[in-house]
């Protein structure tokens, strides 16, 4: 999205850069240490330039451009006036290109003093004060602006006095050194510790530092001085391009990039070996402004983020002055025996730069157009990345890798973290809607533990920590108030410019690694903790002691094993998983696997939710079935000993009538009285009172039945011992009234068959 915004925009600035043609020939000569030139003579076939025009001209870079000849003025007095007349925020493309031309007029002048290097130092350190889009603006037409002021500071560097240095100023800084073979472990150096730049000695603030060794430059008799260069920012390094991420491509994935005859890259290393006026360039020897201007943060190429340059340049004594040989005095390289000597060592502090998220950490340096594709050794030594070269350029950091995440550049992983995300907020949406459907108050287990909290001080302890206040300050309040303050304090926590919403690499140690590791440690703890309560049994061995009668058993496994599955799944996996992804350029199978398992996190809520709900509709089931067999036995057993208590007492009361009606002795009614008795009291001897009432008020029933006793003498009778009935059995009414019934029709029945 970002870059089919800008398109409109690149666009406009490429139409403006057309507004200014002019047909020129140029020629490419390229020198080297032992004198020899390559020369590449074409013309280009629309070559667009900026002009300047001095006929009445009212700007005022333009007055001094043109009057910067007259006699009586130094470079250092036309430096000053320059530097006075402009302001770097309100500069704009021209403004640069105009004060590049000055620049290089007045560097190529000889014997420039100490005032005049420093006032065109000055003048260099203020125009970088300018925005980058400034200086990609001063590119427009092809007026490589950017590379004639690189070009500025090699020819002021050439042209001053020794053992000069600019080391105040604010975007770059310069040193100057003779070389003195005499004295022992004289290596010069130069650093910067962001806020001032240093020679010879260094102290532990340093961000970056670069040195050339001086045993080997003293192998070579005839160099004779040296000096560095230490650029805060990249603004000036973008070749004769519009965008300085065309720079950073690797030569082999330009497009439209065609070299130009004889270039070769094992040997093409500086824009110190070209003369600008006569190698201003060409479609050809070059990238135009023509090709994309933002390339695919998804390619695999040179990527920074604004690191450090840092240049050595080494002349040796040759003393002749022609533009041409002026270019054969740099040494780029010194052979002992055939083998090239280590030139150069450079070291980039890690407390500033971190290991890049997504691929490998570099020292290019700087063709002149562009960063090369080669690099130098590379490698960690304590706090800083060092690197160690065999010639001499300008050098700087770049990551070889894409700029994206991985997971941003693979079509199917985000499809499937479109698909998987998705899935998740309508399973959590869900899940929500059905866990509050059923609890209308967010505090139901406040409420049901406030049955059993006897304890006022308790209560009143609960009441004060759910009050709404209190949950709304703790839900809602802290959580703003700490993102609101880390927002101020960290804004830049997350600013990783790889459009992934993760942590920025130089937070990956407290961000990700250490809490990623604490998380893991605990998954394993809570992992082995859970197994052994799950499965106390282990190798035959009780680890811990646990309810046999419901854990470690055969059928419980399975859903045992579920869900510990789950629970790892939701908890650990994803952070191990992201851990494997980081520091790789390329898509992995850990990328799909945190892909879909960190984003189905709603989804196996969702699941492990209706999966229990399932087991508990299951059990809730089973569990009724269960008792309604168990009600059912329990009726059959009380209805078999009633029946069976029921025969028992018919027989015994119909003997006793028997007994009553047939006229039979006192004796024999007295014996089986007491046979009888003593078999009740055997049997039932709890029920024996309940019996003898019940024969009672049975017997004076059928009495009263038997003697022909008026209807309402026998309701009277029948009311009375209702209500002493009713007053003590209440409860036993219905059944006694049953059972009456039956043994009285039993006993009707029986006498029916005695007259008979």
């Amino acid at each position: 999205m970002n870059v089919i915004l800008l398109i409109p925009f690149i666009l406009l600035k490429v139409t403006m850069g057309c507004q200014y043609t002019q047909n020129i020939n140029f020629t490419t000569v390229a020198g080297f240490s032992d004198g020899s030139t390559i020369g590449v003579t074409s013309t280009p076939n629309t070559p667009e330039t900026l002009q300047i025009n001095c006929t009445n001209p009212t700007d005022p870079l333009v007055i001094a451009y043109c009057n910067m000849n007259n006699p009586g003025s130094t470079p250092g007095d036309i430096a000053k006036n320059v530097t006075h007349s402009i302001n770097p925020a309100n500069l704009t493309g021209y403004d640069v290109y105009v004060i590049s031309k000055i620049m290089f007029n007045l560097t190529s002048r000889k014997d420039l003093k100490q005032d005049d290097f420093t006032s065109i130092a000055n003048l260099t350190d203020v125009v970088l004060a300018a925005s980058q889009e400034t200086f990609e603006n001063s590119n427009n037409g092809e007026a490589y602006s950017t590379n004639r002021i690189l070009t500025s500071i090699h020819n002021l560097m050439l042209n001053s006095p020794s053992n000069v240095s600019y080391l105040n100023g604010t975007q770059f800084g310069l040193a100057n050194f003779d070389i003195n073979c005499t004295i022992a472990n004289g290596d010069t150096l130069m650093g910067d510790t962001g806020s001032q730049f240093l020679t010879w000695s260094l102290n532990s603030d340093i961000e970056a530092m670069i040195s050339i060794p001086t045993n080997v430059i003293c192998q070579n008799q005839t160099s004779r001085r040296l000096f560095y260069g230490i650029y805060r920012n990249t603004k000036l390094f973008v070749g004769n391009s519009t965008h300085r991420t065309n720079a950073l491509w690797k030569d082999s994935q330009i497009k439209n990039y065609i070299a130009p005859q004889n270039y070769n890259p094992t040997s093409f290393w500086s824009r110190n070996q070209h003369p600008l006026e006569q190698n201003v360039g060409s479609d050809q020897s070059s990238p135009t402004n023509t090709q994309a201007s933002n390339p695919d943060g998804c390619r695999n190429g040179f990527w920074y983020g604004d690191n450090k340059v840092m240049a050595g340049t080494l002349l040796n004594n040759d003393n002749s002055t022609t533009p041409t040989t002026d270019y054969a005095k740099v040494q780029q390289f010194i052979e002992t025996n055939g083998m090239r000597q280590r030139m150069v060592t450079v070291k980039y502090s890690k407390k500033r730069i971190t290991k890049p998220l997504h691929g490998t950490m570099k020292l290019t340096w700087w063709t002149g157009f562009l960063w090369s594709e080669q690099t130098c050794s590379f490698q960690e030594e304590d706090d800083f990345w060092v690197s160690e070269c065999d010639h001499l350029t300008d050098f700087t950091l770049v990551v070889d890798g894409v700029q994206k995440d991985p997971s941003l550049c693979s079509t199917a992983l985000i499809v499937i973290g479109y698909i998987i995300n998705m899935g998740s907020i309508i399973s959590l949406i869900l899940l929500i809607f059905i866990v509050l459907s059923h609890r209308f108050s967010l505090f139901q287990a406040w409420k049901i533990l406030k049955i059993f909290a006897w304890n006022t001080n308790v209560e009143q302890i609960m009441t004060r920590l759910t009050n709404k206040f209190v949950i709304i300050g703790v839900t809602i309040g802290f959580p703003t108030l700490m993102a609101f303050i880390l927002g101020l304090a960290l804004n830049s926590f997350y600013n990783r410019n790889d459009a992934f919403c993760w942590i920025r690499p130089d937070y990956i140690f407290f961000g990700v690694v250490l809490p990623i590791t604490l998380v893991v440690f605990n998954g394993m703890f809570c992992l082995v903790v859970v197994v052994l309560r799950l499965f106390p049994k282990i190798c035959g061995l009780r680890i811990i002691r646990t309810n046999s009668n419901t854990l470690g058993k055969k059928k419980a496994k399975k859903d045992k094993l579920i869900a510990l599955f789950f629970m790892q799944s939701t908890l650990g996996i994803p952070w191990i998983f992201q851990y494997l992804t980081l520091f790789t350029p390329y898509v992995t199978a850990w990328h799909y696997l945190f892909t879909i398992v960190n984003g189905s996190q709603g989804m196996l809520l969702l699941f492990i939710y209706l999966y229990k709900r399932l087991k508990q509709h299951k059990l809730t089931k089973k569990e009724s079935s269960d008792m309604t067999d168990q009600d059912t036995a329990f009726s059959d057993t009380r209805q078999q000993r009633s029946s069976t208590k029921e025969t028992t007492l018919f027989n015994r009361i119909a003997a006793r009538i028997s007994n009553s009606l047939s006229g039979l002795t006192k004796k024999e009614s007295s014996d089986m009285t007491d046979t009888d008795t003593a078999v009740s009291d055997t049997r039932q001897q709890r029920s024996s009172t309940k019996e003898t009432t019940l024969f009672n008020r049975t017997t004076a029933r059928i009495s009263n039945s038997l003697s022909g006793l008026t209807k309402k003498e026998s309701s009277d009778m029948t009311d009375s011992d209702t209500a002493v009935f009713d007053t003590r059995q209440q409860r036993s009414s219905t059944k006694e009234s049953t059972l009456f019934n039956r043994i009285t029709a039993r006993i009707s029945n029986s006498l029916s068959g005695k007259s008979t």
